[in-house]
């Protein structure tokens, strides 16, 4: 089988329902993908491709959890959440007013979260097990 390519997986991702527009929690390793051509800035690309200027990709970055989340961190249009904890970095239209305030919250992951926003934008979550 051939290695993947940003290409491929962004066909794969508009395939499984993902359009302009969407906002997207993408909670993988790259790992799990099993290769991808070019590396996890190419996967990171194909998620932005595939959400276009009008989407939002988000990702957490507290503690260390791989590879993806420091591409996206790192990315010269990454907004960083300032909370202390369940931090995420996010990139897109949506990306500061889905990180606003979340270190007011009571809880981390609770009401008036980028988790709650996110579900109220009838946002996606994006998982791969491995």
């Amino acid at each position: 089988m051939a290695e993947m390519t940003q290409q491929i997986l962004a066909e794969e991702l508009k395939k499984a329902g993902l359009a302009s527009g969407d906002k997207v929690l993408l909670h993988s390793s790259f790992l799990s993908l099993g290769g991808v051509e070019g590396g996890p800035e190419k996967v990171v690309n194909a998620f932005l491709d595939v959400l276009g200027k009008e989407g939002t990709l988000l990702v957490p970055i507290f503690g260390s959890l791989g590879i993806l989340t420091d591409v996206v961190k790192k990315h010269p249009d990454a907004v960083i959440d300032p909370c202390p904890v369940g931090t995420l970095a996010a990139i897109g239209k949506d990306a500061a007013s889905l990180l606003a305030d979340h270190w007011k919250a009571e809880t981390a992951h609770g009401k008036d979260t980028p988790f709650t926003r996110l579900a109220d934008m009838d946002g996606y979550t994006v998982l791969r097990r491995s």
